[in-house]
């Protein structure tokens, strides 16, 4: 579901799902009290939602351009390009729905895994550049890794990559052929 997109004509991200804003989480952020700030007075323009937002969507959404980046990477990139600060960041009900827009995020099983597995892969991929031939040593002396072994694992990754890669984007594929059909229909083979 495309509950946020990038809006060409403001320049910011806009709401595409109006009934998020049903959940708890988002709701808050709408508030117009919470909203009310020196170049919105009444808070109705909703200026610091809509920073959140922004957030939200380029740390969390698989649409986002900083989607393949690390995940500190993302963080930095998604607090400069919202224009939040530190300080917002730390806001309980802001944290609560950065948690909700994560769990409505991985709800849909396979993009779970799909996440799982990058997170893992970047998880090896950490453990293996912190390999110290030298150092890595069991209690006799004897390396505990070897460069062959090492260099096996590293393609072993870079295939995993692709095959996550091509499995992503089938996924998101399949899921822009559903969002355009209408009802209870299935997609044709024209569809895809």
């Amino acid at each position: 579901m495309d509950i946020f997109i990038f809006d060409n004509q403001s320049n910011r991200i806009s709401i595409n799902e109006y009934t998020i804003l049903l959940v708890k989480e988002f709701r808050d952020l709408w508030d117009i009290e919470r909203n009310k700030c020196k170049e919105d007075p009444t808070g109705l323009l909703r200026l610091r939602a809509y920073k959140e937002f922004a957030y939200i969507y380029l740390y969390l959404d698989w649409k986002s351009v900083y989607h393949k980046s690390l995940e500190q990477e993302k963080r930095e990139a998604a607090l400069i390009d919202s224009g939040l600060t530190e300080e917002e960041l730390q806001d309980e009900l802001f944290k609560a729905a950065v948690d909700k827009y994560r769990k409505i995020q991985d709800s849909d099983r396979i993009l779970s895994l799909i996440k799982t597995a990058y997170r893992t892969l970047y998880k090896t991929e950490v453990f293996l550049d912190n390999i110290d031939f030298n150092n890595d040593v069991d209690e006799i002396g004897k390396p505990i890794f070897t460069p062959a072994n090492v260099m096996k694992d590293i393609a072993g990754i870079a295939k995993m990559r692709k095959e996550l890669q091509v499995l992503e984007e089938e996924y998101k594929s399949s899921l822009k052929a559903q969002s355009k059909m209408r009802g209870d229909q299935e997609p044709g083979i024209f569809d895809m």
